[in-house]
């Protein structure tokens, strides 16, 4: 009996050795599947890291941040300032002679993974200042804002500007998770939370803050566990395919279009609809842009008719004052290979900010008569 519990002790000991030599090793080989499986669950979430509750928005980034360094093994490696409001760049100039234009949106619009000055909304107050040095950028992006939430900050903050233009970059993940109860074709997205209380967004953001230990993040984040995943499972298992998002950035099929305006068929296209509606509502009689992030993923398929994106041109179309800014298949159209988005994040590198920037700013300068 002693034997075979020895046997089995020394059989457990040798199995763990060999998973924590194998998970040592792995990086040497750099596997793409399998450092992507690592990243997502190690990357720094700057809003969990240096996040604050807010009663009304859920959440902005802590106040007065100074340079305050989020960094992943060289795939980004970026600084995060704050104002005395709690969103990314300089103090907000509040004198009646300044030219406001507002920017909304969530970590692609805040420019999760850049620099300040490589952001799309730098590069165009940048643009912007060459032609009139009273334009002024606010940008009240934050970092895992949903559609919801980006209403209710031009709410709270963005008619103190009283802004010329305001620009909402629409992510694709704005209508994912929790939707409010939808009663007569309306959401109460004025009183639907995504954090109950503060001591609820304390909760989830100690839990995906990757600088505190997690048992849950060391152990289902493992280097090994991606291996299991991605490379042993599909050549033991037929019907699983092996999942490789190396993209080449060439040969992107074109946009395709719908001709006829999408069926707003779902719960989701309802809730973006009414959201762009409380929106306009808000920012009318001003010019509003809507310009979708795009996915790194979706423009390597074939475009779908079913895009959110075409719910965004839809509502341009039947809201004079509103223009759809169509990044996606800017990018399909441009087709040139370069790299628009980080390897192993989502979000757009410094490339994808400038092409954003390019896009953008020849909207604003013409609604803007420059």
């Amino acid at each position: 009996m002693l034997k075979i519990l020895f046997n089995f002790v020394l059989f457990i000991f040798s199995f763990v050795i060999s998973l924590l030599l194998i998970e040592f090793l792995l990086p040497i080989f750099n596997l793409f599947q399998v450092e992507y499986h690592y990243f997502q669950y190690h990357v720094p979430i700057v809003q969990y890291i240096y996040g604050k509750y807010h009663k009304i928005l859920g959440n902005i980034l802590t106040p007065n941040l100074t340079d305050v360094r989020l960094n992943y093994n060289g795939e980004f490696c970026y600084t995060v300032s704050t104002n005395s409001e709690g969103f990314r760049g300089d103090e907000w100039d509040l004198s009646s002679s300044r030219k406001n234009i507002v920017f909304l949106g969530d970590s692609f619009a805040m420019g999760w993974g850049v620099q300040w000055g490589d952001t799309f909304s730098t590069v165009i107050g940048n643009r912007l200042d060459l032609e009139d040095p009273e334009y002024q950028i606010i940008n009240l992006g934050q970092s895992g804002f949903s559609i919801d939430q980006v209403v209710k900050s031009y709410e709270v903050y963005g008619e103190k500007f009283s802004p010329e233009l305001v620009v909402y970059l629409f992510c694709f993940n704005d209508v994912d998770g929790d939707i409010p109860e939808e009663s007569n074709g309306k959401f109460d997205i004025i009183h639907f939370q995504h954090w109950t209380d503060e001591s609820d967004f304390a909760r989830v953001a100690q839990e995906n803050n990757v600088n505190r230990f997690s048992l849950k993040r060391t152990l289902f984040g493992a280097r090994v566990v991606g291996f299991y995943r991605y490379v042993v499972v599909p050549i033991f298992s037929p019907q699983s395919k092996r999942w490789s998002p190396v993209l080449s950035y060439r040969e992107l099929l074109p946009p395709q279009p719908p001709a006829q305006s999408l069926q707003l068929d779902t719960v989701k296209k309802r809730y973006l609809w009414y959201c762009l509606e409380q929106l306009w509502a808000v920012v009318s009689p001003r010019s509003l842009i809507l310009m979708d992030t795009s996915h790194k993923l979706a423009i390597h398929q074939a475009d779908s008719i079913d895009s959110n994106r075409w719910i965004l041109r839809d509502f341009a179309r039947h809201h004079p004052g509103v223009n759809f800014c169509d990044f996606e298949s800017h990018l399909r159209n441009i087709n040139d290979g370069v790299a628009r988005f980080f390897p192993l994040d989502d979000h757009w590198n410094v490339e994808g900010h400038i092409s954003a920037a390019d896009l953008l700013f020849k909207d604003i300068k013409t609604i803007l008569n420059l």
